[in-house]
């Protein structure tokens, strides 16, 4: 009897335990993060967006005859923006399509597919669409070098390599950033 009384009062002396978060908190973090990645595709299709306006508006101000196999590169560089603005339009529909008042088994089997998506684009159609830019802007080169001074021509060779490293560094981050917050909406 008397170890029941022991163990009675050990049992008796644990700390009730309580949750971390309450399932409020959750959903509001949950619909905090959706909000953010929401915004993040918007904000990277508005900037491809403008990207290809500018691009668009070069290329219609040095087109003629004479140079058009030169600027291959810009119409090269111009598709690939399209194609990356299409595939985020595509990602902020399928993310719009989550219902994230389903039933929590339903709930994950949408994300899942989401994820296995977003996936595919930052490891297999993003560095194939980089790799395109880049010879895009390679092929440009000799153009720049024959219409430019030597200056103006370095100076654009050393900025547009210095943006392609700054701009993957920054590519590096987003993925890394949405693949977090996607495997966080994931292991809700």
């Amino acid at each position: 009897m008397e170890e029941f009384n022991e163990m009675k009062s050990i049992w008796n002396q644990q700390l009730e335990a309580s949750p971390e978060k309450d399932s409020s908190s959750i959903i509001d973090e949950s619909n905090q993060k959706a909000k953010k990645l929401k915004f993040n595709y918007y904000s990277t299709i508005g900037i491809l967006t403008v990207l290809i306006f500018v691009l668009g508006y070069y290329y219609s101000s040095i087109f003629n005859s004479q140079i058009a196999k030169q600027i291959k590169g810009l119409e090269i560089m111009i598709a690939v923006i399209v194609v990356r603005v299409v595939l985020e339009s595509i990602s902020v529909f399928k993310f719009n399509e989550i219902d994230f008042t389903t039933d929590f088994k339903s709930y994950i089997k949408q994300l899942v597919k989401f994820y296995k998506f977003r996936r595919l684009i930052h490891f297999v159609l993003t560095p194939f669409i980089y790799v395109l830019y880049v010879y895009g802007f390679v092929s440009l080169l000799p153009l720049f070098k024959e219409t430019m001074s030597n200056w103006l021509y370095l100076y654009v060779q050393f900025s547009g390599f210095g943006f392609l490293i700054f701009f993957s560094f920054i590519l590096y981050k987003i993925v890394k950033r949405d693949l977090a917050d996607l495997d966080f909406l994931k292991n809700i």
